[in-house]
């Protein structure tokens, strides 16, 4: 008898020796492995699923801070044209701290890098024009003229991506893009 014979003929000794508690366990080995694979399987989607529900989160976040960008427009213009400099300092400041938040999503959102580069645009403009306000500039008209028209330039993008966000809500994944 051959060497190899020998040994799966051994082998097979083995198996016709096991008792049922050696069978028991090694089902119960088998069901354990089954077991983790499954709950490993479970984890990883419940991962994913969170990962799409905060991503629908941030775009509903972002979908509720784009009309505030037009509002803030609209405040900046009636400040200016009422020549009330602590209005317009006030509406350049809720401006820069609105349209960082609305840059800090949008950077995300593919095809939308003029837009956030036009945002970090206005923000540097208005910054400088509160600056002017602050140390005793009184020409709000003046002094804002590049920021209101870097505001008004987002203000007129702001809702192709807009759209583009709705769009994508119950869609595919924004991460999928960064």
């Amino acid at each position: 008898m051959s060497a190899a014979r020998a040994a799966s003929s051994g082998g097979a000794n083995r198996l016709r020796r096991m008792s049922l508690g050696d069978w028991l366990g090694l089902g119960q080995l088998v069901v354990a492995v089954l077991g983790f694979s499954f709950a490993i399987w479970q984890l990883k989607g419940t991962r994913q699923a969170v990962e799409r529900t905060e991503d629908r989160l941030k775009v509903n976040d972002l979908l509720y801070e784009l009309p505030q960008l037009h509002r803030l427009e609209r405040d900046l213009d009636e400040s200016v044209r009422r020549g009330d400099i602590d209005d317009t300092i006030r509406a350049l400041n809720d401006w820069r701290a609105q349209a960082s938040r609305v840059g800090a999503y949008i950077r995300r959102v593919p095809g939308s890098d003029d837009l956030v580069s036009e945002l970090h645009s206005s923000i540097a403009h208005a910054g400088q024009a509160k600056n002017a306000l602050v140390n005793g500039k009184t020409n709000a008209l003046a002094v804002t003229t590049e920021t209101r028209a870097s505001i008004e330039k987002v203000c007129r993008d702001i809702p192709s991506v807009a759209a583009e966000l709705r769009s994508r809500i119950g869609g595919e994944d924004l991460n999928a893009h960064a």
